[in-house]
């Protein structure tokens, strides 16, 4: 398989109720861009059957690869991990539990060429003070870059991933 343009990359705990729908969308939208895609699920150690679920998709389509923690690392482990394995030039990622509208993809790719990264996020969010706080500061990070939001998910490029990957720490992620 060529390099893929786009890589869409999920991390996943305890979502096996969730990963057909997730990944029969990503897939669906994915073909529809018209763009070589792939997609990385990252298992964060999970005990319920997603790793199968995971496993049985993986051999049905070879755009679904797989990254798999023996024990749960967090949120910001598996997303590291995510995209880290991604092959992607641009790299779209959203959680699995199916909160966010996929269809968004096509919205964020076009601003790529405008911008290193295009944000989206739920608005009004609805989280807990401290959670938005965080969600700030990880916008805020990567100073000095053009950013795009709007929406309801994130696309960076490699080289805003990369920069960003030099620049982070290997902390477990605050609680929701």
């Amino acid at each position: 398989m060529k390099r893929p343009v786009l890589s869409l990359v999920f991390p996943a705990w305890n979502e096996a109720e969730n990963l057909p729908a997730l990944l029969a969308s990503a897939l669906s939208i994915g073909a529809g861009l018209g763009v070589a895609f792939e997609i990385v699920i990252v298992d964060d150690g999970s005990a319920d059957a997603s790793r199968a679920v995971i496993e049985a998709w993986c051999r049905r389509d070879a755009r679904v690869r797989a990254v798999h923690h023996a024990q749960n690392q967090g949120y910001g482990a598996a997303l590291r991990a995510g995209l880290k394995t991604a092959r992607g030039e641009f790299v779209f990622f959203s959680d699995a539990d199916l909160q966010f509208d996929l269809a968004e993809i096509r919205r964020l790719l076009d601003h790529t060429d405008e911008y290193e990264i295009v944000a989206g996020y739920r608005a009004p969010r609805r989280d807990p003070w401290l959670r938005r706080v965080i969600a700030r500061a990880g916008a805020c990070s990567c100073a000095g870059s053009s950013i795009c939001r709007f929406g309801t998910s994130t696309a960076p490029s490699r080289s805003f991933i990369a920069r960003c990957s030099r620049r982070s720490r290997s902390s477990r992620s605050a609680p929701s």
